[in-house]
Parts: structure tokens; sequence; C-alpha cells
């Protein structure tokens, strides 16, 4: 993965990793997940693998944060529609 600034190997446990100043790290693709599940984070705790490319990306901390607002808002309008319909 790119824009990373530590990381640390737990042999058979896991690897730790820190995003860059400026990024977050996310599993979120915004193709094929529901953005309610949406998380981003400056490190992660990850199983071992030879890659983490198809699973994990970093992101730039603008684009976490429309995806944060992109989650609140789509939580809120579920809240929305389950009030009305009670």
């Amino acid at each position: 993965m790119e824009n990373l600034e530590v990381a640390e190997v737990k042999p058979n446990m896991f690897v730790h990793v820190h995003a860059k100043e400026g990024y977050r790290i996310t599993s979120y693709n915004p193709e094929t997940d529901d953005i309610k599940n949406y998380s981003g984070s400056v490190c992660m705790y990850m199983p071992i693998r030879d890659a983490y490319d198809d699973d994990y990306r970093t992101i730039t901390v603008e684009e976490h944060e429309a995806f944060e607002e992109q989650s609140r808002l789509a939580h809120e309008a579920e809240m929305k529609e389950y009030e009305m319909n009670r």
C-alpha cells in the first residue's frame, strides 16, 4: 500500500500500519460497499497477508471526510425513514 509511514509486523499475529499525514486507511469500496458501513483510520491492525491492495487502500483526509459525511447523511435518512414508518 502507498502512503504508509509505519508498519510493524507481529509474526503469526498481525501487521500494524500507520498512514502518512494527510491520509487514512480504509477497506471501503464506493463501487460495491454501502456508505453506511464506511470506516477509515490513521492506523489499522490487519491480518498478515502477502498483499493488501485488493482489500485496503489509502485515501486523502478530504476523501475520508467526504465519505464520513455521506455515511452520516445516509444514517440520518435511514433513521428519518424508520421514524416515518413507525
